[in-house]
């Protein structure tokens, strides 16, 4: 990550799905369905161009190891 802004938006996307786990979601089946959402255009969350939707699923795939990471090793 190159910017202040990267890192927020990466952790803010972390302690959102952190948050979830904690509540009970499945965050593997959300983020899946997240990132095939985002390939369709006309989803009301996808507002960028389809350039960025792989950089956004890579982003959510970093997020996701990095939680599902720390939720293993706190059991």
């Amino acid at each position: 990550m190159s910017n202040k802004k990267e890192i927020a938006t990466h952790q803010a996307l972390v302690a959102i799905l952190y948050v979830a786990k904690e509540q009970g979601t499945d965050i593997e089946k959300l983020c899946e369905m997240v990132k095939s959402g985002l390939l369709d255009s006309g989803n009301l969350y996808r507002y960028t161009s389809a350039d960025y939707v792989t950089l956004a699923g890579e982003a959510i795939d970093e997020a996701f190891n990095f939680v599902n990471g720390q939720w293993q090793a706190r059991s």
